[in-house]
């Protein structure tokens, strides 16, 4: 289902769907963490203890790694759509591109200011290496992507550890991370770029997660090449392929990721259990996508839903996503309401799953009289280097036309 926006390129309703749906998983997510914030309560025995640990699963289960590979996989598809549309006009918008991620890299500073765990950072170094991967051939292209997501790092430290216990890289893991303080809003900053910063990197690296990242990119690019989601019709069949390949496939990956590594011994259970959650990640979110193409696809009434509801919030993902920082560290963080020790799982995942139904309101409400989000103002408007009109263009009425 496509429709013309009220801004000046079209979009895609399906997408902005996804979009939002990976914006729910991540502050979910996140929320769950406390946004790195502060410690949790006492744990709880009783029903409340049950209900804490059911959160835990639940929300692992299905959002963690999984809203970021979907998220990683939209921004590569958006990448395909901005240049594909620049080409359309006769303009060459690589440049612009790394103008544009540069302006992203800063909106990912301001962000890290807040929440240690940013990912526009991450996007935007990645985004950069698309531009010379642009002219690739799709086949090409799409064995390069699985061979990123195979993980080969992870898959090496299994093989090192399997060949000879501690030879592997796991020593990223090893590496110091200080104390975090958040009393003050600039003492958690300051932990954010320094500690923090370090952290995500070892994050990246040692599990693996900054090759699952550069693949979903390139994967994203050959479904705009594609068409994929343009031309959902032309693809049913593909997608109730991917469905009955990918949904089994999560599944035994799945209960690998939770049964073997205790069957196997102590020195193979950390690459073990990084390398099956990553492939369960990937199965999961590949059925995700393809059961949501062919459910957009044919049934009308709920696409139509969606895309009123869930669309917007994809629209301003910019917006959403920091201002999930800024507020959930403010609650959580003691410079803010320091409300991290008394919230367990259960109310710190409700609490995601609310902010962002508020959220995806506000968002739904402002794109009435707005054609973008702030944040996505001011970003494209710097990638244009000229202020471009925030308020939708009002239609003329008949008599007034007439009068002019």
């Amino acid at each position: 289902m496509q429709h013309l926006s009220p801004g000046p390129q079209p979009r895609i309703d399906l997408v902005d769907v996804l979009r939002a749906l990976a914006l729910l998983g991540i502050v979910v997510i996140h929320a769950m963490a406390h946004f790195s914030c502060g410690n949790y309560p006492p744990a709880e025995g009783g029903l409340m203890g049950m209900l804490n640990r059911e959160a835990l699963f639940w929300t692992c289960l299905f959002f963690e790694s999984k809203a970021y590979m979907l998220f990683s996989f939209l921004f590569g598809l958006s990448f395909f759509l901005q240049m594909d549309r620049a080409g359309q006009r006769g303009e060459d918008f690589r440049l612009r591109f790394l103008w544009r991620m540069a302006l992203l890299f800063c909106f990912g500073l301001v962000n890290t200011f807040f929440f240690d765990g940013d990912i526009l950072m991450i996007f935007a170094v990645a985004g950069v290496l698309l531009v010379p991967l642009h002219r690739m051939g799709t086949g090409a292209l799409f064995c390069l992507a699985l061979l990123f997501l195979t993980n080969p790092l992870g898959l090496y430290n299994l093989l090192a550890e399997i060949r000879l216990p501690g030879s592997s890289l796991s020593w990223f893991q090893g590496w110091k991370i200080g104390p975090r303080h958040d009393d003050t809003l600039l003492s958690m900053a300051s932990w954010n770029f320094q500690d923090g910063l370090m952290r995500r990197i070892i994050m990246q690296i040692a599990y693996g997660r900054l090759s699952e990242t550069l693949g979903l990119l390139m994967l994203g690019v050959c479904a705009g090449r594609m068409r994929l989601f343009e031309q959902a019709a032309r693809y049913q069949p593909l997608m109730v392929r991917m469905a009955c390949l990918s949904v089994p496939l999560a599944v035994v990956l799945g209960v690998l990721h939770y049964r073997l590594p205790a069957l196997l011994p102590v020195h193979l259970r950390h690459e073990t259990t990084v390398l099956t959650s990553a492939y369960w990640s990937l199965f999961f979110v590949t059925a995700f996508v393809a059961l949501l193409c062919l459910l957009f696809h044919n049934n009308r009434r709920l696409a139509e839903t969606a895309s009123l509801w869930l669309a917007p919030a994809g629209r301003m993902s910019l917006t959403c996503y920091v201002s999930q920082s800024v507020f959930f560290t403010f609650l959580f963080a003691g410079w803010g309401l320091g409300m991290a020790p008394y919230m367990g799982l259960l109310y710190s995942t409700l609490s995601g799953i609310a902010f962002f139904i508020l959220q995806a309101l506000a968002c739904k409400y402002w794109l009435i009289p707005f054609r973008y989000g702030p944040l996505e103002w001011l970003w494209r408007s710097g990638t244009r280097m000229q202020w471009q009109p925030l308020r939708q263009q009002k239609r003329r009425t008949a008599n007034a036309a007439h009068q002019d």
